[in-house]
C-alpha cells in the first residue's frame, strides 16, 4: 500500500523530530517509524468503515421515504441498493474486518452525523438520482460506489473527518484511495482477512525505509562530511533543515540502495523539496545532489556490487582513506574462502586505516568497538568462519585490516 515515496516522507518527518528533539533514541526512533507505518495501514481501514458507514445511511433514507405523507414515485420504489449490494453486504457480514473496527474504537471515534450529512450531500447528485430510479446491475453498484467514494475524497467535510483523526491524511491520501478502489472492485472476497494484503510490503518498509532511517540516523556527522564541501559558498549551518536531511538521505541511497537508479533518487528529492522545503530549494537539492553522485562515483565510494550485497559493502568507503581503496578487491577476494560461502549475501566488508579493538557478545554481536569513525557499526554483526571464529583480515600491502560484518537491520 505504501511506495518508497511515501516511506522517504515518513522518514524526512521523523528524521526532522530528531533535530528539533536530540534526546530521541535510536530506539524511539525505530519505534516511532514503524507506529507511523502501522497507522497508515489504520487510515485505510478507517475509509474502509467511514465507506460502509455512510453507506448504511441509506436504510434511514429509505425509513424516511416511506413515511412521508405523499412520496413520489421514486420514494415509494426506493430500495436502499446502495448498502445493500453484495459488495457492501460482504463488509458488513465479514466479522474479520468488523472486529478490527471495534479494536480500533471506530465507532465511538466518529459522530455518526457527519455520515448523515455526506450521504444526504451526496444523495442530490444526479448520479445517484438515476441509480436509484431505475433497475440496476452489480456493475452498475460497483460505479455507484466509486462515485460515491470519489465524492467523499472531494468533500470538506470527509476530508475535515479524516484529517481530524490522522495527521498524515494529505501524505498518504493518494495512496489509501487506490487501495479503496482496489478492495471495492475485488469484493467479495474468499478470505475474510483480505485487508492484512494492504499492509505494506516489507521490502518497501523494513529494507527500504528502516534502513534508509536507521542507517542516515547512526552515520548522520560522517554524511555531514561528504555534504559540507560540496555547499559553495554556503556553511551546512545555514542550509534548511529539511534540505540537509534530504540530502543526507539521498547520499545513503546513492551509497547503498543499488535497485534504485542513482538518477531515480535525485529526482525523487527533488520533487520533495518542492512539497516539503523552501521555494528556492528544488534547485538547491537538484545542484548539490548532482554535484555529490559525480564526486562520490569519482572517489570510488559508489561501488555497484550487485543485489546480494544490497550495497552495504558501500557503507565501509565511509571510513576509508582514498589510497586504500584499491585493497577492496584483494579483501572481497579473501573475504570468499574466510567464509567459505560462494556468494556474500548482505554482507559487508569493513576496513579501516587503524587497528581496530572489537569486544564480542556470546552471540557474535558488536559489544564494543575502539577505533575511528564506529558508530555506523550498530546494526552489524561479525560474520565467523568456519571454526565459528572472527578473524580479522590483513593486506599488508595497503596497512588495512578488516573484519567481516553482516547487517542485522
Amino acid at each position: 500500500m505504501l511506495s518508497r515515496r511515501s516511506v522517504r516522507i515518513k522518514v524526512i518527518q521523523l528524521l526532522y523530530s530528531v533535530s528539533r528533539d536530540e534526546d530521541i533514541t535510536r530506539d524511539e526512533l525505530k519505534k516511532r517509524y514503524w507506529k507511523s507505518i502501522d497507522t497508515s495501514f489504520e487510515l485505510f481501514l478507517y475509509n474502509i468503515f467511514t465507506l460502509l458507514q455512510i453507506a448504511s445511511v441509506a436504510e434511514e433514507d429509505k425509513d424516511k421515504r416511506s413515511t412521508k405523507y405523499l412520496p413520489s414515485e421514486i420514494d415509494k420504489g426506493f430500495d436502499a441498493k446502495i448498502y445493500h449490494n453484495p459488495r457492501i453486504q460482504d463488509l458488513e457480514k465479514n466479522k474479520n474486518i468488523q472486529k478490527v473496527f471495534d479494536k480500533y474504537h471506530f465507532k465511538e471515534r466518529t459522530d455518526k452525523d457527519i455520515f448523515r450529512k455526506i450521504y444526504y450531500d451526496f444523495q442530490k447528485q444526479d448520479a445517484y438520482q438515476e441509480y436509484i430510479s431505475k433497475p440496476t446491475t452489480e456493475d452498475d453498484d460497483l460505479e455507484m460506489l466509486l462515485e460515491l467514494f470519489r465524492y467523499c475524497r472531494q468533500s470538506p467535510d470527509y476530508n475535515e473527518l479524516i484529517e481530524d483523526q490522522y495527521v498524515t491524511w494529505d501524505d498518504d491520501k493518494s495512496l489509501v484511495i487506490g487501495s479503496i478502489k482496489k478492495v471495492l472492485k475485488g469484493l467479495p472476497f474468499e478470505k475474510d482477512d483480505f485487508y492484512k494484503e494492504y499492509y505494506p510490503e516489507e521490502e518497501c518498509i523494513k529494507d527500504f525505509g528502516e534502513f534508509l532511517l536507521l542507517r542516515t540516523f547512526d552515520i548522520d556527522k560522517t554524511l555531514l562530511e561528504y555534504i559540507s564541501p560540496v555547499l559553495t559558498n554556503w556553511h551546512h549551518d545555514r542550509v534548511a533543515v529539511v534540505d540537509m536531511i534530504m540530502l543526507k538521505m539521498a547520499v545513503v541511497e546513492f551509497m547503498h540502495c543499488d535497485s534504485i537508479p542513482v538518477k531515480v533518487t535525485l529526482n525523487e528529492y527533488v520533487e520533495l523539496s518542492k512539497v516539503y522545503s523552501t521555494s528556492k530549494s528544488k534547485e538547491f537539492i537538484n545542484g548539490v545532489l548532482d554535484k555529490l553522485q559525480h564526486n562520490l562515483t569519482e572517489e570510488g565510494r559508489s561501488l555497484n556490487l550487485g543485489e546480494g550485497w544490497k550495497s552495504n559493502a558501500t557503507l565501509i568507503l565511509l571510513s576509508m582513506n582514498i589510497k586504500t581503496i584499491a585493497a577492496a578487491a584483494v579483501l572481497i577476494a579473501v573475504s570468499h574462502l574466510v567464509t567459505g560461502q560462494d556468494k556474500l549475501h548482505n554482507t559487508v566488508i569493513l576496513y579501516n586505516v587503524v587497528p581496530l579493538r572489537v569486544d564480542l557478545n556470546q552471540d557474535g554481536s558488536i559489544k564494543n568497538v575502539y577505533g575511528e569513525d564506529v558508530n555506523y557499526l550498530r546494526g552489524y554483526t561479525l560474520v565467523k568462519d568456519k571454526n565459528q571464529k572472527v578473524k580479522p583480515i590483513t593486506v599488508k600491502a595497503a596497512n588495512t585490516k578488516g573484519y567481516l560484518l553482516k547487517t542485522t537491520i
